[in-house]
């Protein structure tokens, strides 16, 4: 089990680094493009093809990292009022939600990519195809979803010691 947990977290924090490095490389860009706008009357070609594939990497890639530090939004308003059983439950039917709604957004986005590329869209200004991205958006629905397995895992466990402490 120790094993499956480090190397999903090493997954989930190597594809967030990739992001970021994604991101600092936007920075530049972005800023090159400006310099390059404003003080040379040269902008670079495709800055904004670019900057929106880079978008692809930041978000789909910080989704794991983020579930796995707990980053994620939640309301403990009620949450915390409820007693322990009532939100392992909770955590339970959550999990399992997550994990059914995020394979249906995989499945949708593997089907979309397909289809793009099969129709063959470029972009208009770099002339880059637009499928590779979303397939880069797949994977990082896909490291998710195994984090959420995870997660499922772990909830199923402390039920299932709580129950025993219970009784």
């Amino acid at each position: 089990m120790q094993t499956i947990n480090k190397a999903i977290h090493v997954l989930s924090k190597s594809i967030a680094k990739i992001g970021a490095i994604i991101t600092a490389l936007m920075m530049f860009l972005t800023v090159a493009d400006v310099f390059g706008r404003r003080f040379l009357d040269m902008p670079i070609p495709g800055t904004f093809e670019l900057t929106r594939f880079g978008l692809v990497f930041i978000v789909f890639f910080g989704l794991a990292y983020a579930q796995i530090e707990g980053e994620n939004i939640g309301i403990n308003i009620l949450y915390d009022r409820f007693p322990s059983i009532v939100r392992k439950i909770l955590d339970l039917i959550i999990t399992l939600g997550s994990i059914a709604l995020f394979s249906l957004v995989f499945i949708n986005t593997l089907k979309y990519a397909a289809r793009i590329s099969n129709s063959h869209q470029i972009t208009s200004v770099l002339r880059l195809p637009v499928h590779p991205w979303i397939y880069i958006s797949a994977i990082g629905i896909g490291v998710l979803i195994l984090v959420l397995i995870w997660d499922l895992l772990n909830n199923v466990l402390n039920f299932l010691k709580l129950q025993r402490r219970d009784f």
